[in-house]
C-alpha cells in the first residue's frame, strides 16, 4: 500500500495513492472518520506483536485536522482502467459511438471529431460523448462490493480533441480517448438501487457513528486517459 500526504490548501487536504487496490471500503471509512487512510487504533501491519505500536505505519498524528476542509484522494486513471472497474468499459457504452456505428448519423466518408457530430446533429443537450454508468446491479458497469461502496456511480467522457470517428467505403471506425471524471464520495447517490440499500450499507458497513467527513471527500483522477478502438463493417 502506498499513500502520500501531499499537503493542504485553503480548502483541501490532499492525499495520493499509487494503486487501485489502495482504496477499498475500509480505507474510505478511515478517511471519513479519521481524515487519513489509516485508523489511529489499528495495529501496525507486518511487525511482530511486541514491536507493534498503537497506530499503523503511515498514520501521521502530526497532520493538522480541519473538518471543514475537503479531503481529496488522487487516483491514477490508468490504475482504474487497467486494474479496476474501468477495464469493463467499452466504447459502445457511449451513445455517440453506438449511434455512429449503427449509421444513425448521415455522414459521407471522412474523418470527424466529437464536436463535429455533436454540433451537426444538435446533440449538445444530450451530451452523447459523456456517460455516468453505475457499478450497482443493472447499472451498466457491474463492480465488486468494494467498488460499489467506494465508487458507486462514476463518470467517463470521450475527450473531443483526441477522439476520431472515421468512415471509409467499407467500415466505421472509432478511436476514442476515454477520460474518467472526478467523483464525490457520500451516501447521497440518486441511483435507484443505491437509494434503497444506502441506509443499510451506511449502518452496517459505513464509518462509525455514520460519520461522513463534513468537508466532503473527492476522488480526483490524475494522469493519462486510455485509448480504445472499435470498428464495424458498413
Amino acid at each position: 500500500m502506498a499513500w502520500r500526504y501531499i499537503g493542504e490548501t485553503d480548502r483541501t487536504m490532499v492525499w495520493e495513492c499509487d494503486f487501485f487496490s489502495d482504496l477499498n471500503g475500509g480505507v474510505m471509512n478511515n478517511f471519513a472518520e479519521y481524515f487519513q487512510p489509516f485508523s489511529p487504533y489499528e495495529l501496525a501491519p507486518f511487525e511482530p506483536k511486541h514491536l507493534q505500536k498503537s497506530y499503523p505505519q503511515g498514520y501521521n498524528h502530526d497532520i493538522k485536522i480541519d473538518a471543514d476542509k475537503q479531503i481529496v484522494i488522487r487516483m491514477p486513471r490508468q490504475q482504474v482502467m487497467v486494474y479496476g472497474f474501468g477495464r469493463q468499459l467499452k466504447l459502445t457504452d457511449f451513445p455517440i459511438v453506438e449511434g455512429f456505428l449503427g449509421g444513425e448519423y448521415d455522414l459521407p466518408p471522412g474523418s470527424y471529431g466529437v464536436l463535429d457530430i455533436v454540433k451537426k446533429f444538435n446533440l449538445e443537450k444530450k451530451r452523447p460523448h459523456k456517460i455516468r454508468p453505475s457499478l450497482y446491479p443493472g447499472g451498466g458497469l457491474p463492480g465488486g462490493i468494494d467498488e460499489m461502496y467506494v465508487y458507486g456511480t462514476t463518470g467517463f467522457t470521450l475527450k473531443p480533441d483526441r477522439t476520431t470517428f472515421i468512415i471509409t467505403p467499407t467500415e466505421y471506425k472509432v478511436r476514442g480517448y476515454v477520460f474518467l471524471t472526478d467523483d464525490q464520495w457520500d451516501f447521497a447517490s440518486d441511483h435507484g438501487f443505491a437509494k434503497v440499500v444506502n441506509p443499510f450499507v451506511q449502518t452496517l458497513f459505513g464509518p462509525s457513528h455514520y460519520n461522513v467527513h463534513p468537508g466532503g471527500i473527492l476522488i480526483e483522477y490524475t494522469g493519462m486517459g486510455t485509448f480504445l478502438e472499435v470498428k464495424q463493417r458498413r
